[in-house]
């Protein structure tokens, strides 16, 4: 509008509260997300797994229906470190298959369009817009992954009674931290490969690659050097190495879990600097 009419105004709305302003990004993000059959699919099938195992755990407690359905108590699975171990490690394999389809593309997207100069000359900061975009997969991971198995302990200690979750704390303990730590990796380093990957699919085939290479390179050294300790170089057998000994699992592992956590933080540390590093409000071309 021409200036001189002199009918424009400042905005004199409410302001969003400082501290909530980040949430407008995973608000709008999650209806794109969902647009997408085949994430919806994915994210669909992966409470397959935990109805299952709701499903073990209350045939474990009903005489009833084991006798309908003709099946010794002996032949279930019993719920201990291993069944919570199996399935930490099976719901985290759908948290890195919804990580492969949404963490690609988060950051890329605003990059390739440009899109960065328009967040932060809001009162917008660095931190505000990777914290936005960060909470899209962490939101996603986490139905997926921790909050899932709390609703599998909270039953147990139900049929069981209280003194079961007394006696089975490290179990608590063990579903919850193991389950964020994968949520930080998987979302630390989408976010770090969508930062320097424009392309969608290329972050994808480099995300993927970032999952098996470093598990086949770590082979590679332990056969060379007749060691264990080349699986620091792949976040898989860390991360599990780090579970085990959260829940008190006699699985055995190859890697200590000290090390693991060292090289788990070290990673996300990496992940840190890289956004940091990529997300500005502007790019020099030479």
């Amino acid at each position: 509008m021409a200036v001189y009419e002199h009918s424009y105004a400042p905005y004199t709305g409410a302001l969003t509260p400082r501290w909530s302003r980040f949430l407008v990004i995973p608000r709008h993000a999650v209806r794109e997300v969902f647009r997408s059959r085949l994430l919806t699919g994915t994210f669909a099938i992966s409470f397959v797994y935990p109805l299952v195992s709701a499903i073990l755990i209350y045939l474990h407690h009903n005489i009833n229906a084991l006798s309908i359905f003709e099946l010794p108590v002996r032949a279930l699975l019993p719920i201990d470190s291993g069944f919570f171990q199996a399935y930490v490690s099976t719901q985290a394999i759908f948290a890195f298959l919804i990580t492969l389809f949404v963490g690609p593309a988060l950051i890329a997207s605003d990059l390739t369009n440009n899109g960065l100069p328009l967040y932060l000359a809001r009162p917008f900061t660095r931190f505000e817009y990777i914290a936005g975009k960060l909470t899209v997969v962490v939101a996603l991971l986490s139905a997926v992954t921790w909050l899932p198995g709390m609703l599998l302990i909270g039953l147990q200690a139900y049929l069981e009674g209280g003194s079961w979750l007394v006696r089975h704390l490290p179990l608590v303990s063990g579903v919850f931290f193991g389950s964020w730590m994968w949520i930080a990796v998987l979302s630390m380093l989408a976010l770090a490969v969508s930062a320097f990957v424009r392309r969608a699919i290329a972050a994808r085939a480099a995300l993927f690659g970032a999952m098996i290479v470093p598990s086949a390179l770590a082979a590679v050294i332990n056969f060379s050097f007749r060691t264990t300790w080349g699986g620091l170089v792949s976040f898989r057998s860390c991360l599990d190495s780090i579970l085990v000994a959260l829940l008190g699992s006699e699985t055995r592992v190859d890697v200590p879990a000290g090390p693991a956590l060292f090289s788990i933080l070290l990673l996300v540390g990496m992940c840190a600097g890289a956004l940091a590093l990529r997300v500005r409000a502007y790019e020099v071309v030479r």
